[in-house]
């Protein structure tokens, strides 16, 4: 209920990381403080001059879509933001960190995975925002994106429920020996 009357107000996002605690509203888990993470993410803005200072991005919906698919792995959810996508690629199963060395490997393979996703917006003269990190939020659906005017729906566009390994990143990631 306290989410529906925020969404009317209120930009809503939710966090990449899983939190040992409950942080309440207006908090975000902390890159340090992660428990764990259920999938990887990205954040494809495209080219709208009233809402996105960079010149240089994807210049439509179709080209972040191809963007994506250059990966080789299907997102398992794809969110329209209103000026972009948003893709989650889901693990088989969440992974709860149980030592400092397990966020350290995430964080790696998320950065990774962004790294990935920038060489590929790059050889086509487009950035991507680096977004690997461990506290990052994303816009949630069925909220409403109030950057810029008009205000825009977040709304899922596809959502195939494909999950991966850890593995699969790594085999599909650039830069890898």
């Amino acid at each position: 209920e306290q989410l529906v009357s925020m969404a009317d107000t209120s930009d809503v996002y939710w966090g990449v990381s899983l939190a040992a605690e409950t942080l309440g509203t207006n908090r975000r888990v902390k890159s340090e403080t992660s428990a764990g993470i259920y999938g990887l993410w990205a954040d494809i803005d495209v080219r709208d001059p009233d809402v996105h200072q960079k010149y240089n991005l994807p210049p439509d919906l179709d080209s972040a879509w191809e963007l994506v698919e250059a990966t080789g792995l299907t997102p398992s959810i794809t969110i329209n933001s209103g000026h972009g996508l948003q893709c989650w690629w889901l693990f088989e199963e969440a992974w709860i960190f149980e030592s400092e060395d397990d966020r350290r490997e995430a964080a790696a393979l998320s950065n990774l995975w962004n790294t990935t996703l920038r060489v590929l917006a790059s050889e086509r003269n487009w950035l991507v925002d680096s977004v690997f990190d461990l506290a990052r939020v994303m816009r949630l659906p069925g909220t409403l994106n109030r950057k810029g005017e008009p205000i825009v729906p977040v709304v899922t566009v596809a959502a195939p429920g494909t999950r991966y390994s850890v593995e699969d990143f790594e085999s599909h990631a650039l830069g890898e020996d």
